[in-house]
């Protein structure tokens, strides 16, 4: 589904991607990981249309994507989240998802003929991702009368109320307990039966451990190990990534 090759992003003299290769396969829950200033952001950044690759191309769905605009890109089916939620406060938790499932306005050409409105399509996709991440009973609530966990998986559901074909996660378990991620991470595993290709960019090893089947590993901009779980887990170069080298 999502094909990064040599992948390169310069800030000015700082190199924060160096050649980065990776695949995400159809139907995956494929993890990123890394240590805090290791490239992950950027990368998301870069894939999505928000930074501006120095070298490398990305391919999404067999076609190259590399220059597209971030909306073109999310209109194909390649939808991110972002570590801030940037809700809005005055509008209902479905409201907010309804603005990200709002269908493009050609839609609107053919809606008498399919029998769905913009405004009803919406409404079930909104629906769709609320049950899909177990939140449905707050669809009424506004966000600042949620948890900050409640918070963060509607910022999870906004992204799929778009109905992605890949959805790229970064860091939606920040600020969650134990008991929330666990729950987060049973969620995450139906995304793939729901037709949602998932990359998954997050600090708790547990979570992504858990969910992945395979794990890419960044650090200084370059990937240092990719592999299952189990593989990743003992590498000694994420070893040294994360718990540093004994001198």
């Amino acid at each position: 589904m999502l094909v990064v090759a040599g992948l390169t992003v310069d800030f000015g003299g700082v190199r924060a991607l160096d050649h980065v290769d990776l695949s995400v396969p159809r139907g995956s829950i494929t993890g990123l990981i890394g240590p805090n200033g290791a490239g992950k952001t950027t990368f998301i950044d870069a894939v999505t249309g928000f930074a501006e690759p120095t070298e490398g191309t990305v391919h999404f769905c067999g076609q190259e994507i590399t220059r597209l605009a971030p909306n073109r890109r999310a209109e194909r089916g390649l939808v991110r989240t972002f570590q801030s939620l940037e809700l809005f406060e005055d509008l209902s938790v479905a409201d907010n998802l309804a603005v990200a499932a709002e269908p493009e306005p050609w839609w609107g050409i053919f809606a008498e003929a399919v029998g769905r409105t913009p405004a009803s399509s919406a409404a079930a996709d909104s629906r769709w991702a609320l049950e899909l991440l177990g939140i449905d009973d707050i669809a009424g609530a506004r966000p600042d009368e949620l948890s900050h966990g409640q918070r963060r998986l509607v910022s999870v559901a906004r992204a799929l109320a778009a109905r992605p074909r890949v959805v790229l996660l970064d860091e939606p378990a920040a600020g969650l307990d134990t008991a929330e991620t666990e729950r987060l991470g049973q969620h995450l595993r139906a995304l793939p039966d729901a037709g949602v290709t998932t990359l998954l960019i997050d600090h708790d090893m547990s979570l992504v451990l858990g969910v992945c089947s395979e794990i890419h590993v960044l650090d200084f901009g370059r990937v240092i190990a990719t592999g299952p779980a189990q593989t990743v887990r003992t590498d000694p170069n994420v070893i040294g990534a994360y718990l540093g080298v004994p001198t």
